[in-house]
């Protein structure tokens, strides 16, 4: 009888491991799992890893805080020294990114911010003439044309469309990542065009810092 009851107790225990087991198996299953999820807060379906969304997280935080920095009453460029690039900033006016696009360096962006001196910055759709600005002037029509903070879509390396312009982004900047801010058109005397996008468009310099390299502008294009 005795034999029979060890024989019983070596079974239970054996059937009790081999659950646990399966069980802790399971369980790492689903921890793997969990690292890679669907990623849809940004209107764009997209699997994303644990780096890939440390990523992401990191550029839509940076970008909202450099838009507040934009938004404030007393915005100096220099206050966004340690999120630029260390080679400067491209502007872009309508999205269309080209060698012709103005790039200015740090000490440039700087000097230009506190002088009336006007830049070239390409061509105005439509009518063709000469966009003549201060770089405040610049930052008035080409950059805070709207209020961005406000925003309707914010998008990560992804867009709600340039009406005509090409989205050339992806072939010129290869490796950037971006960020969008778009305002969809309110007034209905315009049929929805007055729509705004303004991108902070980065690179990752390092292993964990990803820099502002161009703010690109969008708008209705004719």
């Amino acid at each position: 009888m005795k034999k029979v009851w060890i024989f019983i107790t070596a079974v239970s225990v054996f059937a009790c491991t081999s659950s646990d087991k399966s069980a802790v198996e399971s369980t790492k299953s689903n921890s793997k799992e969990d690292k890679v999820q669907t990623h849809d807060s940004l209107n764009s379906s997209i699997v994303i890893n644990d780096e890939i969304q440390s990523d992401s997280a990191l550029l839509i935080g940076l970008s909202r805080t450099i838009i507040n920095e934009f938004n404030s009453n007393s915005f100096e460029f220099k206050n966004l020294d340690k999120y630029i690039s260390s080679t400067g900033l491209i502007f872009v006016p309508y999205g269309y990114h080209n060698s012709s696009n103005v790039h200015l360096t740090k000490d440039s962006i700087w000097y230009y911010w506190g002088s009336n001196e006007k830049i070239k910055w390409g061509l105005y759709d439509g009518s063709g003439e000469e966009i003549s600005l201060t770089l405040k002037e610049y930052f008035s029509e080409f950059i805070w044309d709207m209020n961005f903070s406000q925003a309707d879509t914010v998008m990560l390396d992804d867009t709600k469309g340039l009406g005509n312009t090409i989205d050339n982004i992806k072939d010129y900047l290869p490796n950037a990542r971006y960020v969008e801010f778009y305002i969809e058109g309110k007034n209905p005397d315009y049929g929805g065009m007055d729509w705004g996008i303004l991108r902070l468009i980065y690179q990752k310099v390092d292993e964990e810092q990803f820099k502002l390299i161009a703010i690109s502008h969008g708008q209705w294009t004719v």
